[in-house]
């Protein structure tokens, strides 16, 4: 009978696994439940602190690729959160990515700001505007991940060493069985008409017409 720590892993995986299988999933989808939101915590805070500065990458040129690259990371680390720990693991990544950019996004000791938004040094159009997407678009996107659908978050066990070993062997017999029936078929027929031509030759010169 499964404990309710056993139930509420279940849940929150969205799928049932059988605990002998935790060992064929990624490292981070291995332990219980509160190490697994946990790690979705640590990894919002952190994802905000590299996409942060990356997200200004292009705007003074008004080709915000390094804002793309940011939203992509978010959105990865999301996806994970939620296949590693479901919706509450997702929630919690939001939250700490949300302070971490927050946090960022103020003046530092230095007086230095990583997420400005307007001033004159700025003329383009993203290097005026680019901050606003960026703090939009880290809650716009894992909020999209929280509306995807729940097949979407499932990760298969990989297959463990001597299972996938043991139908390697079982595939190569067949497959060379049916490589030599095939190319057996294909140089005997070419062999079969030459004999029935033969046949045909016999035939006509043991009975010549009068």
């Amino acid at each position: 009978m499964k404990s309710g720590a056993d139930r509420l892993s279940s849940m929150m995986l969205s799928v049932n696994r059988k605990s002998e299988d935790r060992s064929l999933l990624p490292w981070t989808f291995r332990p219980n439940v509160g190490v697994r939101l946990f790690v979705s915590l640590v990894l919002g805070f952190v994802v905000a602190i590299i996409a942060t500065p990356v997200h200004r990458m292009g705007a003074s040129e008004n080709i915000p690729y390094g804002l793309v690259l940011a939203l992509i990371l978010v959105g990865t680390s999301a996806w994970e959160a939620r296949a590693r720990s479901g919706i509450i693991g997702l929630v919690l990544h939001l939250t700490a990515s949300c302070f971490g950019a927050t946090m960022l996004a103020g003046q530092g000791f230095m007086g230095d700001v990583l997420v400005p938004v307007g001033g004159e040094a700025f003329t383009t159009f993203f290097g005026l505007h680019v901050g606003y997407f960026w703090l939009l678009g880290l809650i716009l996107v894992q909020f999209v991940i929280a509306m995807l659908p729940l097949p979407w978050f499932t990760v298969v066990p990989r297959l463990s060493d001597a299972r996938s070993a043991a139908l390697d062997a079982d595939a190569a017999p067949s497959d060379g069985v049916g490589s030599m029936t095939q190319e057996d078929g294909e140089e005997s027929a070419p062999l079969a008409s030459m004999v029935e031509k033969s046949h045909d030759d016999d035939a006509s010169h043991g009975h010549p017409q009068s």
